[in-house]
């Protein structure tokens, strides 16, 4: 089984993905933190040496390999599955889950979190809130891809999981 985390952001993926990892007794990769120990450099580093564009195509690459891991939980970047044909590759080769939280729940996390973000760190309040609204609506259309969804205001983890499993069995 391979389940691969979408959304945005801060909306909880990392935090979701090891307590289904847990739970479930499967391995978890958060693909930025893959991508800062393969190439031995922050994300922040790597935007400042490679820019966006070249980001992504790491991201890209990196997916490729960790998609090549069997009973395995994979946190993806924010915007990873909307570059090239990424949401696509996920759902072909894995089990999807877009991980939902409210845009005001994403401003305040950002806000508060000390994990450096190369798109957000230097916005104000205002600007990030702005941001936040904008990408979301250009990112949703592939997040809305994911076969399913988990809001953690309205479903608990083991509905996801029994959810998850379901699929699994149905699919293999």
């Amino acid at each position: 089984m391979r389940i691969v985390l979408v959304g945005m952001p801060a909306s909880g993926k990392t935090t979701l993905g090891l307590e289904l990892s847990e739970k479930l007794n499967l391995k978890f990769i958060d693909s930025d933190a893959y991508i800062e120990s393969k190439f031995k450099m922050t994300i922040p580093s790597i935007f400042n040496s490679v820019g966006e564009d070249g980001f992504r195509k790491l991201e890209n690459i990196v997916l490729d390999e960790i998609l090549n891991v069997d009973n395995i939980i994979i946190s993806t970047g924010g915007g990873l599955p909307c570059f090239y044909d990424n949401m696509d590759v996920i759902n072909k080769r894995a089990v999807s889950l877009y991980v939902v939280a409210t845009q005001e729940t994403l401003a305040l996390r950002i806000a508060k979190t000390k994990r450096k973000r190369p798109l957000t760190d230097k916005l104000e309040k205002e600007d990030l809130v702005n941001y936040i609204k904008t990408t979301f609506e250009k990112r949703r259309v592939f997040y809305e891809k994911a076969y399913h969804r988990f809001n953690p205001l309205t479903q608990n983890i083991d509905d996801i999981i029994f959810e998850l499993q379901s699929y699994d069995k149905k699919n293999l």
